[in-house]
């Protein structure tokens, strides 16, 4: 179902572009946001440049996933406010879920 409505997304065409643009962002999950991304390429609608914080945060997602010690340890380092006041309110969220799991 997912793949099919890909493709008619890609078969709609430009008149589906600025809101497949806005879920490269605000997507509810990981794989809407890669679909949406994918998306564009095939219609040659690129989507803007990351910034700093869009790839701060996509630290703090595959720390959190790895879930290793290194990573917690780093996690905990982002919560500290190392690296500015957005990524450690993420971090310190990210730090809390990942207390709540074994």
């Amino acid at each position: 179902m997912r793949d099919r409505a890909t493709d008619e997304l890609v078969r709609i065409g430009n008149p589906a572009v600025e809101v497949v643009r806005g879920l490269t962002s605000s997507g509810p999950s990981d794989e809407a946001r890669y679909r949406a991304r994918f998306i564009l390429r095939k219609l040659n609608a690129h989507t803007p440049p990351v910034t700093e914080a869009g790839r701060m945060a996509r630290v703090v997602r595959v720390l959190e996933r790895a879930g290793t010690v290194e990573a917690r340890a780093l996690m905990g380092t982002l919560a500290e406010g190392e690296f500015g006041f957005a990524t450690a309110s993420e971090a310190k969220a990210a730090v809390a879920r990942m207390a709540k799991k074994p």
